[in-house]
């Protein structure tokens, strides 16, 4: 979803040629872009329902606040949840803060100076695991779990039907 004219499924598909690999992006992007090996361009609004069904959803640094509001967030989530099988999953690529910002130690240190460097840029604070948590509640899926990656910026999180 908002694919970036497929590049990061166009990754997933070279390393993994056996699965279908769809970018779901808006008309203009997919109707300029050209698919990389082993993805199909999908064009739609999410807004309108337009999300093709799947078995997982794979969206990285899109649900972003300085893109969404509260209630387009969990729109998109719904439309997502709307486009799953039971078993399905929405796989999400973003930033989590820790629910407690109060203190700057242990490991918290560098998520919260990254979320500060959002900010310098223009860029609104990033959600706490909570906030992550309640969007998903709202949207009817759950939170399986959040893990951290390499980067500060870039959280795991997998939700799924609740």
């Amino acid at each position: 979803v908002g694919g970036h004219q497929g590049k990061v499924m166009g990754l997933i598909a070279s390393k993994f040629p056996e699965i279908k690999c769809r970018c779901f992006d808006l008309p203009g992007i997919v109707s300029s872009a050209t698919a990389p090996e082993g993805v199909e361009l999908f064009g739609g609004d999410i807004f309108h329902g337009d999300l093709p069904s799947c078995d997982v959803i794979f969206m990285k640094h899109f649900l972003d606040k300085v893109m969404w509001d509260e209630e387009q967030t969990i729109q998109i989530l719904s439309s997502c949840r709307d486009a799953l099988p039971d078993g399905g999953q929405v796989i999400i690529a973003e930033a989590v803060l820790p629910d407690d910002c109060s203190s700057t130690t242990g490991t918290n240190r560098l998520h919260l100076f990254i979320d500060v460097l959002f900010l310098l840029v223009g860029r609104e604070a990033a959600r706490t695991e909570s906030e992550w948590n309640d969007l998903a509640e709202k949207a009817g899926l759950r939170v399986d779990w959040v893990t951290a990656t390499s980067a500060p910026s870039c959280y795991i999180i997998v939700l799924s039907k609740a």
